[in-house]
């Protein structure tokens, strides 16, 4: 207080930069608290969003790379080879799509989590029976104009060994599903969907090919595959 009296009796004024240090001084002293506070408050709504971008990140990710994986592994079922071979649903699973699977994602897709169901589509029976509506969710609506409502294909068993691996023949239309359980980042009850897998919490992500077998010529030791 005396040294502030002194300057100014002796005609001298505090130069600019020395105020603006003594005021950003009181205010780190006088707001430390409240940033403490704020930053306690902001901390989980923060942690949370780099939470959610990384998870939506993943599924991204995983979603891109089970597609092209697929799409990649069924071709090995329309031109014959899984049937010439005659590969198991387990053998198929083992020798083709989860080197694909390994290769594609750099290690990060475990085999372990992949779920495949293939099945052959049946012959049509009716407006809405037989062929693609056998294997989809649907029901009768008198309120819809159709007469039904359909909300896609049913999904399997999330369990290898109760789903189907059936390859067809020769020109038969096969409907390949394939699901990978996504592990859950953080606190699973922040998601939709989360169910357990393998003692894990995870989001099952799907990719479908649906294509026509083309007319390979069968091996004499070609058998229909265990599943179908």
């Amino acid at each position: 207080m005396f040294a502030s009296v002194k300057t100014i009796q002796n005609g001298a004024s505090p130069s600019f930069a020395s105020l603006l240090r003594h005021a950003v001084r009181r205010l780190v002293g006088e707001c430390s608290g409240i940033a403490a506070i704020e930053f306690a408050v902001l901390l989980p709504a923060f942690a949370g969003l780099i939470y959610m971008i990384a998870q939506i990140g993943l599924y991204f990710y995983f979603s891109t790379t089970l597609y092209y994986v697929t799409q990649k592994a069924t071709r090995q079922i329309l031109t014959g080879g899984v049937a010439n071979l005659g590969y198991t649903a387990a053998q198929y699973r083992t020798n083709i799509l989860c080197p694909l699977l390994l290769t594609a994602s750099y290690g990060s897709m475990p085999c372990g989590n992949i779920i495949t169901n293939i099945e052959v589509v049946p012959s049509w029976s009716g407006y809405t029976s037989g062929g693609f509506y056998s294997l989809t969710n649907i029901t009768t609506n008198p309120s819809n104009p159709l007469g039904y409502t359909m909300t896609g294909l049913t999904a399997p068993t999330m369990n290898n060994n109760n789903t189907s691996f059936c390859i067809g023949s020769p020109g038969s239309i096969v409907i390949a599903q394939v699901y990978y359980a996504m592990p859950v980042l953080g606190i699973p009850a922040m998601l939709a969907n989360v169910t357990t897998f393998n003692g894990q919490s995870v989001i099952f992500i799907s990719a479908t090919s649906v294509f026509k077998n083309e007319p390979f010529t069968p091996s004499t030791t070609t058998t229909t595959p265990p599943g179908c």
